[in-house]
């Protein structure tokens, strides 16, 4: 059944060029034969907010979430210590 769906894929994608530019393929498990090279294969993939990795571990998703609140964290602190002001402002802004 899964040759049936990949046989069907790789023609269907060969056909359109523009759809092998934007496919990508990440495999689950221990498969070890490449495909004959038509659709790109990545390691971890972002899908709905959350990070997946070809291992399913969760490090490559915490690690995409650490760098998104690390840049937020440090103007936090910055403001922390800013004249009054400055904390009214950003108050006000949000």
């Amino acid at each position: 059944m899964l040759r049936i769906i990949y046989t069907y894929a790789y023609k269907r994608l060969t056909r359109d060029d523009n759809a092998v530019n934007k496919s990508k393929e990440m495999v689950l498990g221990c498969l070890t034969k490449q495909p004959a090279g038509v659709i790109e294969r990545v390691t971890t993939f972002k899908l709905l907010g959350i990070t997946l990795s070809s291992d399913l571990s969760w490090l490559a998703h915490i690690n995409a979430i650490c760098a998104k609140v690390a840049p937020r964290l440090y103007y936090l602190k910055q403001l922390r210590d800013a004249p009054g002001y400055l904390l009214v402002t950003y108050c006000i802004s949000i």
